[in-house]
């Protein structure tokens, strides 16, 4: 999931200058003064700081990503027709898993990667646990596609996202409905509230899906590792399923809006982590190792994952 640093700056001076002659350079005090319309110029306090670094735009991906946004947009609103009709007897029957809307929602993952061709395989399938057992899945975070590899696993879970997320209409509107845990970076009231309902999520027999790392990454190697997703798998006795995805980031790096072209994608499952006898550093340690080792060798931690 992403996060946004916004910087400021001040005027000086009135923002703007006017100057007689159409040319640049530096006056006294640190003010340089820089071309910006014929005769208009702009005046930016230096004092020998460093530019503020701009965020580069993002690529708007050609045919194959148009064709990705349409389906999802689509979809999306096909699919939130039978989740609202359905959402009264869902939760009369099945308010704590609410399988219905996992099943209706698997689609809505599946149907954009099915149109512009692509299909995860999923490798060593057979560490995935009986579809009755609550575990926690952690997995590397290179892309937004990642998320769409999830509903090829074929059991029920629910994610951990952004609460920002949950607000968005329509997929917010399902996300929730479908009984997603929101994630609050607030305060400390805000982040135990989160903390009980993944708790909570487990011990009513559903399994979760956390990108440890808490965002993409923007050079493929992982980030450092969060602890809810372990602190959670301690307390409950659940097992932590690590699991590594390899190439969203080529189809879709976190420069881009939209997916830029086809490519394999694998999801590596690797044996599962028995909390009982690890410590959380333990835990999140061995789980890091493990997906580390699935990761081509220009990802890989260039430390002991032990260490990071």
């Amino acid at each position: 999931m992403s996060c946004f640093v916004i910087g400021g700056g001040g005027l000086v001076g009135g923002g703007t200058v006017g100057l007689s002659k159409s040319s640049c350079g530096r006056c006294s005090g640190g003010v340089r003064v820089s071309r910006s319309s014929g005769v208009r110029m702009k005046a930016e306090v230096t004092n020998g700081a460093s530019p503020v670094k701009k965020k580069p735009k993002k690529t708007i991906g050609g045919v194959i990503g148009i064709i990705w946004g349409i389906a999802v947009m689509l979809w999306a609103i096909i699919l939130i027709v039978p989740m609202a009709i359905l959402h009264p007897l869902v939760r009369w029957r099945d308010d704590t898993r609410r399988r219905v809307h996992d099943y209706i929602s698997r689609w809505f993952f599946m149907v954009p990667m099915f149109a512009i061709g692509v299909r995860p395989r999923y490798i060593h399938r057979e560490n995935l646990p009986p579809a009755d057992e609550a575990v926690v899945y952690v997995a590397n975070h290179q892309s937004y596609l990642d998320i769409f590899c999830f509903g090829f696993i074929g059991l029920h879970h629910k994610f951990v996202s952004k609460i920002e997320i949950l607000r968005v209409p329509i997929i917010g509107t399902a996300m929730q409905m479908k009984g997603d845990v929101a994630l609050r970076r607030g305060n400390r009231k805000s982040q135990l509230q989160t903390y009980r309902d993944m708790l909570n999520t487990i011990k009513n027999g559903n399994s979760l899906v956390i990108f440890p790392e808490g965002t993409r990454s923007e050079t493929g190697k992982m980030r450092k590792f969060q602890s809810g997703a372990f602190k959670a798998a301690k307390a409950t006795g659940a097992k932590v399923v690590p699991l590594t995805i390899v190439g969203t980031r080529e189809a879709m790096p976190n420069s881009a809006l939209l997916p830029l072209r086809r490519h394999k994608i694998a999801v590596e499952v690797h044996p599962a982590i028995d909390p009982k006898n690890l410590t959380e550093e333990e835990l999140s340690a061995t789980a890091r190792a493990a997906i580390n080792s699935g990761l081509p060798e220009e990802y890989k931690d260039e430390i002991s994952p032990a260490a990071a």
